[in-house]
């Protein structure tokens, strides 16, 4: 298996953890409207012929039964037919800034980060609830979300999911969590509060989550980022590069 086939069914081992992920058409679709943002709320695995005007049709009318204000796609390499990005503009999508699919390619993982974060594995109820508020404010989203992120939180929980928050002096300040399955190990939600940023919480996040793939047993460790932004070089600098990118197209409902 090539190396984009095994992240992209690594992607969609991700989603089968997800609440309410189910096959439409022979697509995969995944909707949360309680936190309607894209990477909870898309259709990927798109795999047709030549014409997917009834496909867009019915994921449209399955996002406004789901009460989502929008209808999603991610759109990778693999995603046929190769139109399909235009089959969508011409739907009225817009397409949203590059992601890059980024994979870890150094021997040896980066030991110099600031010792002055520690970082804490979220275990209890309140755990949760610290990660929730952390999780919304680094990432700008409305805090009236924090209920339905926790329970969002609880249900990748038992489904494998690790979550982890970091601290300084004792002060939460940043998130991340991690996901293995099929040997890969996928890093996510990286983010730190804006007082904190540029102290390098971000950095030992991330290198927390990678040697804890490790330990697990994952030969590839992966995570994903916007192309050209800050956490992107970040992650270069950790040792990841881009292995592809994607698109999230969007259409707001009307």
């Amino acid at each position: 298996m090539s190396q984009i086939n095994k992240l992209e069914q690594y992607w969609l081992d991700v989603l089968a953890t997800l609440p309410s992920t189910q096959t439409l058409h022979g697509a995969t679709i995944t909707c949360y409207p309680k936190v309607p943002i894209p990477v909870l709320n898309h259709t990927t695995n798109i795999n047709f012929k030549e014409d997917c005007t009834d496909l867009i049709a019915k994921v449209e009318q399955h996002f406004r039964s789901k009460q989502v204000p929008f209808t999603g796609f991610r759109i990778t390499p693999l995603s046929q037919p190769s139109s399909i990005g235009l089959q969508l503009r011409n739907a009225g999508f817009k397409q949203e800034g590059d992601q890059s699919f980024m994979v870890f390619q150094k021997e040896n993982v980066e030991e110099n980060v600031n010792t002055a974060v520690s970082v804490k594995k979220v275990v209890t109820d309140t755990d949760v609830d610290v990660f929730g508020g952390l999780l919304l404010t680094n990432f700008e989203m409305p805090l009236a979300w924090k209920e339905s992120c926790n329970d969002f939180t609880r249900a990748c929980m038992r489904s494998g999911w690790q979550f982890y928050v970091g601290c300084i002096d004792g002060e939460p300040v940043g998130t991340c969590a991690l996901f293995s399955s099929g040997g890969v190990g996928g890093i996510f939600d990286v983010g730190t509060l804006v007082d904190f940023r540029k102290r390098g919480v971000g950095a030992a996040l991330t290198i927390h989550a990678l040697k804890k793939s490790m330990e697990a047993g994952n030969i590839v460790h992966t995570l994903q980022a916007e192309t050209g932004g800050g956490a992107e070089r970040l992650y270069e600098k950790i040792g990841f590069k881009t292995e592809y990118k994607l698109q999230y197209y969007i259409k707001e409902a009307t």
